[in-house]
């Protein structure tokens, strides 16, 4: 007797979109405003009962080098969502669905802060 497969047939599902896409999605547009100069860089790790802590990274690859820009914290399934970084985000800003996702990360994109780093960062890039 063959046993039955009681899983989804994910092959025909409709995908669903993680924070996690969200993210990497986000952060894939500043190696474009960079010229492949500084990426954006996110890692996932599992915390418990299904949720993730993702760390989004500044990256400089000829110098091997990375700043931490923010941190992701899921506490639903998955949103709301906490977003922590410097500045106006230290103290985190809930973040209930994807929109609010990334409106708030446009903001912490845009902030002086962020710029500050991007620009230092571009200027190690060209001492290297």
């Amino acid at each position: 007797m063959v046993a039955k497969n009681l899983w989804p047939d994910l092959k025909t599902s409709e995908p669903i979109r993680t924070v996690r896409t969200v993210l990497v999605e986000a952060a894939s547009g500043l190696v474009e405003r960079t010229d492949s100069k500084v990426s954006c860089l996110v890692e996932t790790i599992p915390g418990g009962s299904g949720r993730f802590t993702h760390q989004a990274y500044l990256s400089v690859a000829v110098m091997g080098y990375r700043y931490p820009l923010f941190r992701v914290q899921e506490q639903g399934d998955p949103y709301p969502v906490m977003v922590f970084g410097d500045g106006t985000f230290q103290k985190g800003v809930a973040c209930g669905n994807e929109a609010y996702l990334e409106e708030t990360l446009r903001l912490l994109f845009n902030s002086d802060h962020t710029k500050r780093m991007i620009f230092q960062l571009l200027d190690l890039h060209q001492a290297a």
